[in-house]
Formats: structure tokens, sequence, C-alpha cells
């Protein structure tokens, strides 16, 4: 079972073109990288809330208002 840290640290390119995106603007693509995670390492893209906090984590960032 991969994790989001590895995912993070050595991510696929279609994974790679996601965080341009997100970098571009945060508010709009955190949630939509937050999905493309857990589709990977949970299997299911619904469940993007129980990565939220180490995507944050992993990313140095904190989104949450």
């Amino acid at each position: 079972m991969q994790t989001v840290g590895a995912l993070l640290a050595t991510p696929p390119s279609w994974l790679a073109e996601q965080l341009v995106r997100y970098r571009e603007d945060p508010a709009r693509h955190f949630k939509p990288l937050c999905a493309y995670v857990a589709a990977v390492v949970l299997g299911d893209d619904a469940h993007w809330e129980e990565v939220r906090d180490e995507v944050e984590r992993e990313l140095g960032e904190n989104t949450q208002s």
C-alpha cells in the first residue's frame, strides 16, 4: 500500500501536473488534489478528507482557514 508521503515525494507525471495546477490556485485545486491522492492511496477518491491533513503536512502548507 502506497503512502501519501511516498506518492508526493515521487509523483507520477499526472500527479506532478496536478501539483502545478494546485500551486497556481490552491483554493480551487486542493480538494481535487486530495481526491487524486485518496484514489491512489485508499482506492477511492470519495475519501479525500481522510488524506487532507497528511497532504497538507507533506506540502508544508495549511489550507484550512
